[in-house]
């Protein structure tokens, strides 16, 4: 039978690599469960993930977030983006019905103009806007050469 012979490196100083890798494991572990219990609410539970979805309308209930949403979305360009950031503002503001409700604008209307594929028309814009306490402007593009 073979006898395996295990040894401990020890450096210069006397100090065993192995060990301080041990502690040093030990510390990870302590600042991880540090880290860990800073992230239990206050209640005692463990914070948890929800979905985006949720959260997302949560925040464009605030007109500001729901403005500052809709210009980023006009600026990527895409019409689709822009219709869908109308639907999630629209969503946050009590959904189509309410907004139909505001604006005079029939439902199944709505939502066809406001599909993916939808084209809505400027006054029917402005009066989606106009329910959802917002309204359109025109600013000078700050990217352009105006010298001509």
């Amino acid at each position: 039978m073979l006898k395996l012979k295990l040894r401990e490196y020890l450096s210069e100083s006397g100090h065993s690599p192995f060990n301080d890798w041990l502690l040093g494991l030990r510390d990870l572990r302590a600042r991880v469960e540090i880290r860990l219990t800073s992230m239990i609410t206050g209640d005692g539970k463990v914070a948890t993930s929800r979905d985006y979805q949720v959260s997302l309308i949560e925040r464009l209930a605030d007109p500001i977030e729901a403005a500052a949403y809709l210009d980023a979305a006009l600026e990527d360009g895409d019409r689709a983006v822009f219709l869908l950031a109308i639907r999630n503002v629209i969503q946050a503001f009590g959904g189509m019905t309410q907004i139909s409700r505001r604006t005079g604008l029939n439902r199944e209307n709505l939502y066809r103009v406001l599909s993916e594929q939808g084209n809505p028309e400027l006054n029917s814009l402005e009066k989606l806007l106009k329910a959802l306490g917002l309204r359109l402007a025109v600013e000078v593009d700050q990217n352009m050469d105006h010298a001509a």
